[in-house]
């Protein structure tokens, strides 16, 4: 008779939490409804099946599990309704994107063979989302020359008095993701004091050395008046192919070639690239409709973001350990031959076919947000290392962009854009009023 009594008194009790369960999602979607039904569902076969069990122990133990089940996601709704607890962790997951490369608006860039492409002259939209979030969305136009710079280019100086400065560098430079990048903020501190400076960015998204080196030899050396060269070096920079970008017919193509390829071959990659540039059409791997109870919403989303940051995780993974992570490195002429092979000859040839011009050529290391955390602990990153030997085998002037960085920011100041790798606005104005103060005489 006891166990009568319990029975029905967990029956009326699921019941009634099944009710206030249920009103607690009464302004669901439609899309919802099927898995409403389900949950119902099964709730209902719960309690049947507990009803005519014959023993006691597991009859009372399927219904504890179905009246734990609602007790949960009713103090998980109460959490919510008060505040108490976040109402986004206990949402359905809608959305959940692991594609780490932006989305680029329509015919925002198309192939170059010399400098691997160039933003068009309309307005570009690039947007990245990462796990649930929009973690940046720039929209801009590429100048004459194609490049991301408020600036128009000319091959020719207007007088022999003014210094123009060629930059490349990659992403970090380019800022397609800012309004704009530490070049064009660099230029315009020139500007305001009257200085006759001129920066131009020939940076590449994406590029390296192989694009530099195509930029120099087949458009800089023949076609321009220039004074001086800056290599604005992020980590594995000096250790890639060439990349190129292009768009049509709603597809968006971003790859490397050993060698610059021709627009044939770029058009045939394209064909056979799946990547949509519209994010209201990338894939997420969710289907929410199944996702309404707030526990397991809770439990699917922590594990999708497990699998997000280990992903993430292992696509940086190489780019510490072989361009960041400090080491005690011997370095000389065969450590990086060995390290970079023939892109090494390149930077090489390149750097001797403008000390024999007699230009003037700096190199820059850009700071990345790990080895800015190894900066603060008294470590040298790889690449600052490297760009200091190579400063002076070479006779360049170098200029430590992680000390400089470190001198005139706060360590309290969030630096970089969340989930995305690259520094924000404040970061990348603060790197060029940074390289005015301390070598403005340098560039005038």
């Amino acid at each position: 008779m006891k166990n009568k009594e319990i029975i029905f008194s967990s029956v009326v009790l699921t019941i009634i939490m099944l009710i206030s369960w249920i009103v607690s999602y009464s302004n669901i979607q439609e899309m919802f409804r099927v898995s409403v039904l389900a949950f119902i569902g099964m709730m209902i076969l719960l309690l049947s099946v507990s009803l005519f069990l014959r023993t006691a122990l597991l009859r009372l133990s399927l219904m504890s599990f179905s009246v734990f089940i609602l007790l949960v996601e009713l103090l998980l709704f109460l959490g919510v309704k008060t505040k108490v607890l976040s109402t986004h962790r206990f949402q359905p997951v809608t959305d959940f994107y692991f594609d780490k490369l932006p989305v680029f608006s329509e015919s925002s860039v198309s192939f170059d063979s010399v400098l691997g492409y160039r933003w068009n002259r309309d307005s570009v939209t690039v947007r990245k989302f990462a796990m649930e979030t929009m973690v940046f969305e720039n929209t801009f136009k590429g100048n004459n020359f194609g490049q991301h710079s408020s600036r128009e280019y000319f091959q020719r100086k207007s007088s022999n008095h003014v210094k123009r400065w060629i930059i490349f560098g990659d992403s970090f430079t380019d800022a397609y993701f800012l309004k704009r990048g530490w070049v064009d903020v660099l230029d315009s501190l020139y500007k305001a004091s009257e200085d006759s400076v001129e920066l131009y960015s020939f940076s590449v998204n994406g590029g390296g050395i192989k694009n530099w080196y195509q930029i120099f030899t087949r458009f800089l050396e023949s076609d321009f008046e220039y004074d001086g060269v800056v290599f604005a070096v992020f980590g594995n920079d000096l250790a890639r192919d060439f990349f190129v970008m292009h768009q049509d017919s709603g597809k968006t193509l971003s790859q490397y070639y050993g060698t610059p390829p021709d627009m044939d071959m770029v058009k045939m990659d394209l064909n056979e690239n799946k990547r949509i540039i519209n994010e209201n059409n990338i894939h997420s791997e969710v289907d929410s409709r199944w996702y309404v109870s707030r526990t397991l919403n809770y439990v699917y989303r922590t594990c999708l973001e497990i699998k997000y940051y280990r992903s993430l995780k292992n696509s940086t993974q190489d780019l510490r350990e072989q361009f960041i992570q400090p080491a005690d490195l011997r370095l000389d002429d065969k450590y990086f031959i060995k390290k970079y092979g023939d892109k090494y000859y390149l930077f090489a040839q390149m750097l001797l076919s403008l000390k024999h011009s007699h230009k003037s050529v700096a190199a820059i290391s850009i700071p990345d947000e790990y080895g800015l955390s190894l900066n603060r602990a008294s470590k040298t990153t790889s690449v600052q290392q490297e760009l200091s030997w190579i400063s002076k085998e070479f006779g360049l002037t170098y200029i430590d962009g992680y000390h400089l960085l470190l001198k005139y920011t706060s360590d309290n100041v969030e630096a970089f854009i969340p989930l995305d790798g690259h520094w924000n606005q404040h970061t990348s104005d603060s790197f060029a009023k940074a390289i005015y103060k301390d070598y403005n005489t340098f560039f005038r």
